[in-house]
Parts: structure tokens; sequence; C-alpha cells
């Protein structure tokens, strides 16, 4: 009974401002989720307000700012201001997710004009077998200034933003940007804010093949001159993310590996329990440097996704008899062998090697003093 009252006097006290000339600010803040986290804003250092909390104003200008909340990315402040007297103004403000463990990365834009109107759009990877992953097909982005009062991502039925694409995890991905700003407007700011746990990422922003942000990690904020049409591409690079396809089959499988691992790639490798050769000894093993061949054991056929970044160089040591090696490259090696791939459950002999894979070689005494593959 009290909180309905407290509701209906704000009410009528907001009512009264408007009334009497004055100015009403409402903001609500999505998703939910974030909400429950603890989301709030407030204005020019004051109390923190929930979503849909208003505030009487006068004219002029105030900087309104969102709280921190562990696990979310808070909005940017940004500037209201008040020209005349008399308007109800409702913004929207939407918090999004930091990059999990398994989303590899997350870059949220918002474009601003000087009239403080937002548009926003978000950008991640993540696995494709993740639940709830689920691809954006357009290539194109538009990114667009809001209209109405406010701004944020508009919102589709299950509850994504429309202007937000998910692709899945690769080295290489570029997003293109449709920015529309209006020409009686001025300079419209660009700002980008970037949640990875990726450290060997690169990302550029271009425009018709020019690089205007050689680093987007450093730079976060560039400004638009004129109106109209812009389109930008924005690329990243992520080595660790470079996938080799594993066709797998039921029963025992012989693997290579020849990249230096993603931690998720490691992971699924090593939940298999793979014996590797250490000393002589086939044993379990939990550690997978390039070179590693192992011995892995499958229900039922499957296609792994073998994610790593390629080393900068790495060899093998071979000797004479037999040797378990991992090849670095495509074709026939240059010392006399008899080499053999495990395929449909049985050794079978081959005359060329494929980059990638596991062999055994036998390689023949006097053949050679001493080889290394690199």
């Amino acid at each position: 009974m009290g909180k309905a009252m407290g509701r209906w006097a704000m009410v009528l006290l907001l009512m009264g401002v408007l009334a009497w000339g004055g100015n009403v600010l409402e903001v609500m803040i999505q998703p939910e989720e974030a909400n429950a986290a603890g989301a709030a804003w407030r204005l020019d250092s004051g109390a923190w307000m929930p979503s849909g909390g208003k505030a009487a104003l006068g004219l002029g200008s105030r900087k309104v700012e969102f709280k921190s909340v562990d696990g979310w990315q808070a909005p940017e402040p940004w500037t209201v201001r008040f020209l005349s007297d008399g308007q109800y103004r409702t913004v929207y403000a939407t918090y999004h997710r930091v990059a999990k463990s398994d989303t590899e990365f997350t870059m949220v834009f918002s474009m601003t004009d000087r009239a403080g109107r937002r548009g926003v759009v978000v950008l991640e990877l993540a696995p494709a077998a993740q639940e709830g992953y689920v691809p954006v097909e357009d290539t194109l982005l538009p990114l667009e200034l809001q209209t109405g009062e406010g701004w944020g991502g508009s919102r589709l039925a299950d509850g994504q933003l429309a202007s937000w694409d998910c692709r899945p995890w690769q080295e290489t991905t570029t997003w293109t940007l449709e920015l529309v700003c209006p020409s009686d407007e001025g300079a419209v700011s660009l700002d980008w804010v970037v949640s990875s746990v990726a450290s060997d990422m690169t990302a550029t922003l271009s425009e018709k093949g020019q690089v205007l942000v050689a680093n987007m990690m450093e730079t976060t904020r560039m400004e638009i001159h004129g109106g109209g049409l812009h389109i930008f591409d924005v690329q990243l690079v992520i080595p660790s993310l470079a996938v080799r396809v594993m066709e797998l089959e039921a029963g025992w499988n012989l693997i290579g590996v020849d990249r230096l691992l993603h931690r998720r790639s490691a992971a699924e490798l090593r939940s298999w329990g793979p014996f590797s050769l250490e000393k002589e000894v086939w044993s379990v093993t939990a550690d997978f440097p390039p070179g590693t061949v192992c011995w892995v054991f499958c229900e039922k056929p499957m296609r792994w996704h073998c994610h790593g970044r390629q080393p900068e160089q790495w060899s093998q040591a071979l000797h004479w008899g037999w040797n378990w090696i991992v090849a670095m490259t495509d074709g026939k090696p240059d010392f006399d062998a008899a080499m053999w791939e495990w395929r449909g459950g049985v050794f079978q002999p081959v005359s060329e090697l494929s980059a990638g894979k596991a062999f055994v070689i036998y390689l023949r005494p006097f053949s050679l003093v001493y080889s290394e593959l690199d």
C-alpha cells in the first residue's frame, strides 16, 4: 500500500512539473537480466536509480551515467539536453554481456550525433556448437540513429538485438557496417568497446579499402564528417582460431597436433583421454605441443574442429627405425622410408605425406645419418 501511494505521489509530482513548465527524463534499461544483476543510472554523479526511474529537470544539459555491473558492459555516459520546457523524454539504454569463456570476442559499436541520438550494433564470435548460438545470415549490418527519443537496439521476438551479429570461430572475420549519417547534425561520433579473451587479436576499420583505424584495441573512437551513407569494414584476425577439421572414425584414431592448441580444443582433446608416446611408452597425456601424435577412441564418427595458432617454427628429429610423426607439409619426403597412415582401423601404406596428419615411418638404416623435419 505504501509503495503504491509513493508511485502515485511521484506521478502527480511529475505531472505538476510538466504543467509548470519543467521537464521529465525517464531511463529504461534493458535487458532484464542486467537489471536483475544491479544495472542502474544516475544524473551528474547523484544517487543511483533503477530502470524506469524518472527525474525532473530544468533547461540545459545533464550527464547520464550507468552503473558498472559484473559480467556486463555498461553503456557509455552521455549528455541529455533540454532546450525548451514541457518535455517528457524516455531514453532506452542497453547493457551487453562481456565475453564469456566460450565467447572469444564481443565488440559494441555506438553512433552518436550532437543531439544525443544513438544507434547500437553488437558483433560477436562464438563456437558454432555453443548452446544459444544463432548465426545471422546478413552480411550488411545497418547502424542508424534512432529517430525517436532515446536510443537502443530494437529487439527481435526471441529477445536478441536486431543489430546483433554472431559469427562462428575462425581466424579471419570481416563485418560490413552500413552507417546512415544525417547531413544536418555536423560530425557524428563512432565509438566501440571491445571485450575479448583472445590475446593474439588484431582488428582494423576501413572504408573503401582505406584503413582508418589500424588498431581498434588502442583507438576506440572516431568522428565521421559528411552526411549520407558510409560503408565500413571491420576485419578481425585471431590466429589462435585457425582451424583444421579432422574426420574421426568410430573406434581408434591416430591424430597429429601441428599447432599451439586453443584452450577449448586442448580441453576437448584432454577429455578424450588420449595416449601419446613418451620415452618409448604409450601413456595418457594432458600436454599437446606441436608434433604430438595421439591415439583417441571415439564411440561414433565425428568431425572435430581443431583450433590453434601455427607456431613460428618447430621440428621433429628422425632416427633409424620406427618414427611417429606429424607431417608439416604435403608431398613426398626427401629421404628413403616406408610410410603408413592409420585409416579404416588398419595401417595402410602411403607414398606421400599430408600436412597435419599423423604417420608411422620406418627409416631404413644408413638412408641418412640424421634428419629433421621443419
